[in-house]
């Protein structure tokens, strides 16, 4: 039989499909000499799941934590997310008389993975979301007293965090965890994970003074700068390294129909944590799925969605945001790379759950009001008396409530016609957003090997790093609650395994 030494020595990275040999994890023996520092437990990344973790780590016994961070500052994909998270039975459900459980979400969540869900960690996600949600709270994050229902949920169980988006959730338990004696690390590259010759996680290859080059057409490949550190994790290593959809060089190889694709991701999301978790053996699943999004993807099929340069529709507003995604990207490849756009009249625009969300995206340019169409046409330079024709007929559709062109459904968009001023002009922008491809682990946040599909002892994974949890499609609000419950399981988990 062959033991995990010996898969590690003759090549995970080939069972993985990389070819990142230089990351290749190797067996050795340590020495107390070896290490240039020791922590009970180390955590690489500094986005929720990361603080999540350490601040779970911390409650659990763990004396020493440090979080290690590339960048040059803290947050990860958390800093530029709008921090909103979904919790079936959260307190603010039921002092507003909603009705909810974490089974109802658990149906949601099952639809929307089209069964590339592993049911076991989605209802590990469900059943810990109050649990998870209460100890963000405890440590300072502060939410609204409203709630939405994002698209694909059966209830509004979706909460807005009280100030500047997900930031106001970091900032709070950034404190928490120093003050609790948490260590933060940044300019702080991890190259690799050491294993023992047992194969058990025993610390980590880095570099501190790096930094992050932009310039480079990939900072994890080309990048040699920083200082070589080893640092020892005594009880084990949480992996908190996001996804890789800033990293096009990676992404070309894992998704090359999408090499030219947009990405609201940071530049710092690269598949430095992937490459690290295949290089230790870790089985990573679902490389083909993500997750796209637009500006304002929830609000965006209120309208009527044209291609610009023709003033005609191109796909139905009630479709799925992955085909609307790949139905965008077609336009934007036939017409010159002009911005396909969702047309909402008065009407509709009352409709709007979030107009924060649309006001924020007016702001960046991705939303124009128009007092009428012949100034939104101008504006965009559509051909106004096909835009007319298209509106017409897209009207009286409407009001028998089918659409012979595109069978989009009207219940779902609301029967909105598009005959009320004023007009907004919303940019259907195709983003890759979030990787749903990532290490898969157990319920208990532990990172299976891909050699024996048992836990690799002493390596946890938590968030967007991981795979699993929601399958072919994340909804709104699970990528904050994922990193809270998996980042708590991790923290929590870690601990209680004896060494």
């Amino acid at each position: 039989m062959k033991t995990r030494r010996a898969f590690i020595q003759t090549g995970a990275v080939a069972l993985c499909g990389l070819a990142a040999a230089p990351a290749l994890a190797k067996p050795r023996k340590p020495k107390d000499a070896d290490w240039t520092e020791t922590f009970d437990v180390i955590v690489i990344g500094s986005g929720l799941a990361a603080f999540v973790a350490g601040l779970s780590a911390l409650e659990s016994g763990a004396k020493r934590v440090a979080l290690l961070e590339k960048m040059g500052m803290i947050g990860g994909s958390t800093a530029i997310s709008n921090g909103t998270i979904s919790v079936p039975g959260s307190p603010l459900q039921k002092a507003q008389g909603i009705e909810d459980s974490p089974e109802a979400m658990l149906k949601d969540l099952l639809k929307a993975g089209k069964g590339f869900c592993h049911p076991e960690l989605t209802k590990t996600l469900v059943s810990n979301g109050v649990e998870a949600f209460d100890f963000i709270v405890k440590h300072g994050a502060k939410f609204k007293d409203t709630l939405m229902m994002p698209g694909g949920m059966t209830a509004k169980r979706l909460l807005q965090p009280d100030y500047n988006g997900a930031t106001g959730l970091l900032a709070p338990l950034r404190e928490s965890y120093l003050k609790m004696g948490g260590q933060l690390i940044l300019c702080c590259k991890v190259d690799r994970l050491l294993l023992d010759r047992d194969g058990r996680v025993e610390g980590v290859a880095a570099r501190t003074d790096y930094h992050f080059n932009t310039r480079l057409k990939s900072d994890d490949l080309e990048n040699k700068g920083g200082t070589p550190v080893r640092y020892r994790a005594k009880r084990g290593v949480i992996c908190c390294t996001g996804g890789f959809e800033a990293d096009r060089a990676f992404r070309s190889q894992e998704l090359p129909q999408f090499d030219g694709a947009f990405t609201t991701e940071h530049p710092g999301a690269t598949a430095s944590g992937y490459r690290m978790l295949a290089a230790a053996g870790a089985r990573m699943i679902n490389g083909t799925l993500y997750r796209p999004a637009f500006p304002c993807t929830d609000e965006q099929p209120l309208g009527m969605m044209i291609d610009p340069a023709t003033g005609k529709r191109f796909v139905s507003e009630s479709a799925d945001r992955v085909a609307i995604f790949h139905a965008a990207s077609k336009v934007l490849a036939s017409n010159g790379r002009r911005m396909p756009l969702s047309i909402l009249d008065g009407d509709a625009y009352e409709l709007v759950e979030n107009k924060h969300r649309m006001e924020k995206n007016a702001v960046a340019g991705y939303v124009t009001k128009h007092d009428s169409l012949e100034d939104l046409a101008e504006h965009y330079k559509i051909p106004l008396d096909a835009l007319k024709a298209t509106i017409e007929e897209y009207n009286a559709m409407a009001e028998k409530g089918e659409d012979t062109a595109f069978k989009a459904d009207f219940a779902k968009t609301k029967n909105n016609k598009v005959d009320k001023p004023p007009y907004y002009a919303v940019m259907v922008k195709p983003n890759l957003t979030y990787s749903l491809a990532g290490a898969l682990i157990t319920p208990k946040a532990e990172v299976v090997s891909v050699l024996d599909d048992a836990p690799i002892p002493g390596l946890y994974a938590a968030g967007e790093a991981t795979s699993g949890v929601h399958g072919a499609m994340r909804l709104g609000g699970c990528a904050i609650l994922d990193c809270c419950v998996f980042g708590m399981l991790a923290g929590r988990n870690v601990m209680a395994k004896k060494v």
